[in-house]
């Protein structure tokens, strides 16, 4: 794997995070050793994550876990790990478990389809740019590449769906497409400096403000595979709350559901690489909670 291609490091802040959290794990299957709490999260998943966080603190493994988390999606092993402790975690609740680790296989599908819209439509936004910018290519685009943006194309289209077609069409830019291709081009450069958004845009003007986010390239109705599925997420996640009515299990039902809705929160918020950080942290923190919550009960 060549390291100065994807801009990856060997020592970084992700691997500092892989070597504390082993240590800390460490500390944890330690600590309760010297109590007399009795529970199989500690017996079994506190050593298995100083295990797994101390693979992953060698260089190489972790180059590997960085390259997938930073340009593909986060490595499968991963959700083994986490399905591992919420099967402990929830073993006095095993229809519950059942339903997280379903909940954890959607989560994982949902990060697949997001980062297959995502790569597909920044790759095709990586030709339209290298077309436009090269001088052997720059009179010509694809055709209905944009959906519903060129005039050119809505007029003498003879099928309303033609965007969803995998034709490709290459054609000679017009006078008035060509400046709807520089007007796109002048705004993805206006994004890159500034994030606020000009003031009384005209609808022309919004039209390819909307087309400069490159959203509406590769599928319609996007927000329908990216955003439908967090339904299921959700619905899941909050079952579990019927089993509240057991004070005993308020606490583990609580921190399962704030570990799904934090992968969730932070899947939308942050890039790949912060989220991946702040999921660990959450199950740190998780730990460490019911450490505690288990050794006063005690």
């Amino acid at each position: 794997m060549d390291l100065k291609l994807f801009n990856m490091k060997p020592y970084s802040r992700t691997h500092a995070k892989h070597i504390v959290l082993c240590l800390l794990y460490c500390v944890l299957t330690c600590v309760q050793q010297v109590t007399t709490v009795q529970h199989n999260l500690f017996y079994s998943v506190y050593p298995f994550l100083t295990l797994y966080y101390g693979v992953l603190s060698i260089p190489k493994i972790h180059i590997i876990h960085e390259y997938n988390t930073v340009e593909h999606t986060v490595p499968k092993w991963t959700y083994v790990m986490r399905a591992y402790y919420h099967i402990v975690l929830l073993e006095p609740i095993p229809f519950a478990g059942i339903l997280t680790i379903f909940v954890l296989i959607i989560i994982m599908m949902w990060k697949d389809t997001r980062f297959l819209v995502n790569h597909a439509e920044e790759r095709l936004k990586r030709i339209d740019e290298g077309l436009y910018r090269s001088e052997y290519t720059k009179k010509y685009r694809i055709a209905h590449l944009h959906l519903d943006t060129f005039d050119d194309d809505t007029t003498v289209r003879n099928h309303t769906h033609l965007f969803n077609t995998n034709n490709i069409v290459i054609v000679q830019h017009s006078i008035q497409s060509e400046e709807s291709q520089n007007g796109i081009r002048n705004y993805v450069e206006y994004k890159r400096q500034r994030k606020k958004k000009p003031q009384n845009l005209s609808e022309w003007e919004e039209k390819l403000w909307r087309a400069s986010d490159y959203k509406q390239i590769f599928i319609q109705n996007r927000d329908m595979y990216t955003f439908v599925p967090l339904i299921y997420i959700l619905c899941g996640t909050f079952i579990s709350f019927t089993f509240l009515e057991e004070s005993k299990l308020r606490l583990i039902i609580h921190l399962n559901t704030v570990l799904m809705l934090g992968d969730v929160i932070s899947t939308l918020f942050m890039s790949k690489l912060n989220s991946n950080i702040c999921i660990d942290i959450l199950y740190l923190c998780s730990s460490l909670i019911f450490l505690l919550f288990a050794t006063k009960e005690t």
